[in-house]
């Protein structure tokens, strides 16, 4: 399993099978390159099943330059490569999504007061 990938790389974090991006962004080259060759293989078999235009990479692993850039290199090579990109929410995408959800209500206020007869 890829859990296993990233424990042999010394990259899970204590007592979990989560991935300590911290450790990532202190990584030699090589284990950034390993960890992204794990990465590409599954995304390669997301691909071949979704068909997606752009695969979004968010969070911690969206901001990292190096590794996006190498797992964009290794992307490239797939027999149906696919578009990376960083997600652009920001560094508290809580608050974006937040912030997104209240200008839709807002927006939906407005245009039904907008809808509403005015009394004469």
């Amino acid at each position: 399993p890829l859990t296993e990938v990233f424990a042999r790389l010394g990259l899970r974090r204590e007592g979990s099978t989560a991935i300590d991006v911290e450790a990532v962004r202190t990584a030699d080259d090589v284990t950034v390159a390993a960890l992204a060759t794990a990465v590409c293989g599954v995304l390669s078999a997301a691909v071949a099943i979704a068909d997606p235009e752009m695969v979004v990479l968010g969070g911690a692993w969206g901001r990292d330059t190096r590794f996006v850039a190498e797992l964009s290199r290794q992307v490239g090579g797939l027999p149906r490569p696919v578009r990376l990109v960083p997600a652009r929410v920001g560094p508290e995408p809580p608050l974006t999504g937040a912030r997104s959800a209240a200008l839709e209500q807002l927006r939906d206020v407005i245009v039904a007061d907008a809808r509403e007869p005015v009394a004469r």
